[in-house]
């Protein structure tokens, strides 16, 4: 029997941290998660990378070096709350993996991962000029869902339903690796 304890830190195209601020949507009451942690107690967070560049401009360095002090005040914040962190990195993105652009531009099933690894070019940059605090462990996707290359149709479904978004099915079988590491079991 599994117990689960779980708190979505964030919403839809926002991040909880504060240099970050949504052009055209509210974010509200997200920079509020330094009081819900010291209250409640988590023994275990998982933190998505996958939004860490929204809405900044590679070239807008004094941006991306907020950015990294956000993001690596947000890790050290976590570290020092909670017995386990974990950081997932992004997953595979290409417009390849839109169902409507392969099927229309007749594509292989397959594509290579340095390709999926590009949207999140950014992402990557400004983790590797972060040192991770020792209990925060490193997730990443591409270890279960790619080898040399990521699969678009498996046994002739589409894994994805457009270029960033996994189907449900294939969000449960791609993701179960992360039951073990994040559910508390009452055994």
């Amino acid at each position: 029997e599994s117990s689960y304890n779980i708190y979505y830190l964030t919403k839809n195209g926002c991040l909880p941290i504060e240099s970050y601020h949504a052009p055209k949507w509210s974010c509200k009451n997200l920079h509020t998660y330094k009081a819900l942690i010291k209250n409640i107690k988590f023994e275990k967070v998982a933190v998505s990378a996958y939004l860490f560049s929204v809405g900044l401009d590679e070239n807008d360095d004094s941006g991306v070096e907020k950015r990294k002090e956000d993001i690596k005040f947000l890790l050290e914040f976590l570290a020092s709350n909670i017995e386990e962190v974990f950081l997932i990195l992004p997953e595979p993105y290409h417009d390849s993996f839109d169902p409507l652009i392969h099927y229309r531009r007749g594509l292989d099933d397959t594509i290579p991962v340095d390709i999926t690894r590009k949207k999140h070019k950014l992402v990557y940059s400004i983790l590797s000029e972060i040192e991770f605090p020792e209990n925060v462990t490193i997730l990443d996707p591409y270890r279960t869902m790619c080898t040399d290359l990521c699969t678009i149709r498996e046994n002739g479904k589409y894994v994805y339903r457009d270029a960033g978004h996994f189907r449900p099915w294939y969000a449960k079988q791609a993701m179960s690796y992360l039951e073990p590491i994040l559910v508390f079991r009452n055994d």
